[in-house]
């Protein structure tokens, strides 16, 4: 293998409702990095599209080929960029961001109209009370508009809201 390689594929794929058609090229470069023989490919498209779909995942099925055919011969296969998971997570990350928000409105809406402004002192576990004192220095120096807004919910993490709405309040008899 010489120093740069590059191979044109064209990858086509048909199904009794429509056919696709991909160029996809493979670029192959060898080299020795502090005594370690390392092999980089990078596989790219002009025309193809990523999408978000189980049976539209020509991509996938073309990068796995390729790692399978070189963990052979190869000790370890890295993933430096994948733009398919790019795309999952652009996706995916602002439904999480608005469920997030939702979950911290409704434990505000509820908590502050069954137990008052105070509940968060008066019913949270101490463990909560720690990690919201550890946080709070930051998130108020990068966000300074926030000085004189009760900030409790915002600098929490999505596992201990879970746990607020799942806790169990007890009464002393």
């Amino acid at each position: 293998m010489s120093e740069n390689e590059a191979y044109l594929i064209s990858y086509e794929y048909t199904t009794n409702k429509n056919s696709c058609k991909y160029s996809i090229c493979i670029f192959i470069e060898f080299g020795t990095y502090i005594a370690t023989e390392q092999l980089y490919v990078e596989i790219q498209s002009a025309d193809y599209l990523v999408e978000i779909s189980p049976y539209k995942d020509y991509l996938s099925i073309i990068k796995h080929s390729v790692k399978k055919i070189l963990l052979d011969d190869w000790e370890k296969c890295i993933w430096i960029y994948d733009k398919e998971s790019e795309m999952f997570a652009l996706d995916l990350y602002p439904k999480i961001y608005k469920a997030e928000n939702l979950l911290r409105q409704l434990i505000n809406e509820v908590m502050n109209k069954e137990f008052g402004v105070r509940w968060w002192n008066d019913l949270v576990p101490l463990e909560l009370h720690n990690k919201k004192q550890s946080r709070i220095g930051s998130y108020k120096s990068a966000a300074p508009l926030f000085a004189n807004v009760d900030e409790t919910l915002m600098v929490i993490d999505v596992g201990d809201l879970i746990k607020i709405i799942t806790m169990k309040i007890s009464e002393w008899q």
